[in-house]
């Protein structure tokens, strides 16, 4: 799971997602029972500069958008095309997810009320979470989405989890749905 800077919805936004990203490091550690045979790694935030001092979600441009880019400008929703990885953020994902070879990968953002990629992440967090638009079987191909890229390089069960806003992100219910797809996958 990862987590970007700015969503869309007010400055500092992904604030609301590295929120739940620590509340499930505290469920879990809590209820380690609940992972299965899984090991469970949660990136907080992907881009802490964003997060920390983001002030839009413009694509990358040559002043810069700082916010969904890093300080650099790169834009951490796209760095993930093969031969890409510019950002050092980019890279070290890229490290840990080498070293752990996931076969689920959840990445988690806001606010467009959808969730795309892998069809029983889609379906689980749309009678979960209770989001709108299910985008199975697609992931951004050709668009440096991470998704994609866990996808075609680790064969990992991969989505995008759009929250409808910052209001609607309740952490019982990504845990539950966390949970059943540890269970159905």
């Amino acid at each position: 799971m990862r987590y970007i800077g700015y969503e869309d919805e007010y400055a500092k936004d992904g604030q609301v997602l590295v929120n739940l990203a620590n509340t499930l490091v505290e469920y879990y550690t809590e209820n380690i029972k609940n992972l299965g045979e899984y090991q469970m790694i949660i990136v907080p935030s992907a881009n802490p500069d964003g997060v920390i001092e983001g002030k839009n979600n413009y694509r990358a441009t040559k002043s810069g958008a700082f916010g969904r880019c890093t300080f650099e400008g790169i834009d951490m929703n796209r760095d993930f095309k093969e031969g890409a990885f510019k950002a050092i953020e980019s890279r070290q994902l890229k490290s840990l997810m080498d070293e752990y070879k996931m076969n689920i990968h959840i990445d988690f953002h806001g606010w467009e009320d959808s969730v795309i990629g892998d069809p029983t992440i889609v379906k689980t967090f749309i009678n979960e979470v209770g989001l709108s638009k299910d985008k199975s079987n697609r992931y951004g191909s050709g668009q440096g989405y991470l998704i994609e890229y866990t996808k075609n390089t680790y064969s990992a069960h991969s989505a995008i989890v759009e929250f409808k806003n910052s209001k609607s992100v309740d952490a019982t219910k990504v845990e539950n749905a966390l949970n059943k797809i540890m269970k159905e996958i």
